[in-house]
């Protein structure tokens, strides 16, 4: 008996990870310190995020090192609400105007 109401507590925890549309963000990069990425939005407020060893970083569909944002850099960030009321990064990706997308 136990079994299966273990199997249906895990299913409610982890259904929700699983297909869930991701909150963006898009911003232009002001700082990017140790495990802190944080953008400035269109309405000029400030957002960090903090970034994990399962942040994944993307330049159109090319994945990228950490290192290759940088401050000024256009990026959009989907990301997770952490148990602490942080957000934590899941994509960054750096957003460029069409002529320069590779």
């Amino acid at each position: 008996m136990k079994f299966p109401l273990l199997v249906c507590c895990l299913a409610l925890f982890l259904l929700p990870a699983f297909g869930q549309i991701l909150p963006n963000f898009t911003g232009i990069v002001r700082s990017f310190e140790r495990n802190t990425l944080t953008i400035e939005g269109p309405d000029a407020n400030t957002l960090d995020f903090r970034c994990t060893r399962k942040t994944a970083y993307f330049d159109g569909k090319t994945k990228i090192k950490r290192e290759a944002i940088k401050p000024g850099d256009r990026v959009s960030v989907e990301a997770t609400r952490a148990p602490d009321a942080s957000l934590d990064a899941v994509n960054v990706r750096l957003e460029r105007p069409p002529a320069e997308s590779k």
